[in-house]
């Protein structure tokens, strides 16, 4: 199977039948958008926290874009710009999209934009998603 997390080496999806290694990601501070490091080295999150981590992640990547990341990870938003549809067509398509981006992760058990405006070219969401470890959170966009 591709590897989902793209941020750490050998942080591979389980095959098949195999059980989930615990969820590893580089902590990442939102406010600045930049890693977290400690003496010039990164600092690691588990469990919701790292799913929170890569969920941002994903929503910030444009699927299909780079050879080097799996082409399940990443989101499809980009594609619709400057598409002549009606808003609530753009909406919906979005919509879809966001959700389609984070349910790929074994870690995320459910999905759901629970905003979303479209104002002339800008596109902003709020989404709310279930981890297996019984958090979650709402990421704005």
């Amino acid at each position: 199977m591709a590897d989902l997390f793209p941020s750490i080496p050998g942080a591979m999806s389980p095959m098949e039948g195999q059980s989930l290694p615990v969820c590893r990601e580089i902590k990442f501070d939102f406010d600045r958008r930049r890693p977290v490091f400690d003496r010039g080295q990164p600092v690691t999150v588990t469990e919701s926290e790292a799913v929170r981590v890569w969920a941002w992640h994903a929503l910030q990547a444009e699927r299909y874009r780079h050879e080097h990341e799996s082409w399940r990870y990443g989101c499809e938003l980009y594609r619709l710009r400057g598409l002549p549809y009606q808003p609530g067509t753009i909406e919906a398509e979005a919509k879809r999209s966001v959700v389609e981006a984070l349910t790929v992760c074994p870690y995320i058990t459910a999905a759901e934009v629970t905003e979303m405006e479209l104002v002339e070219d800008t596109l902003r969401f709020a989404v709310r998603y279930t981890d297996i470890y019984g958090g979650g959170d709402v990421i704005h966009v």
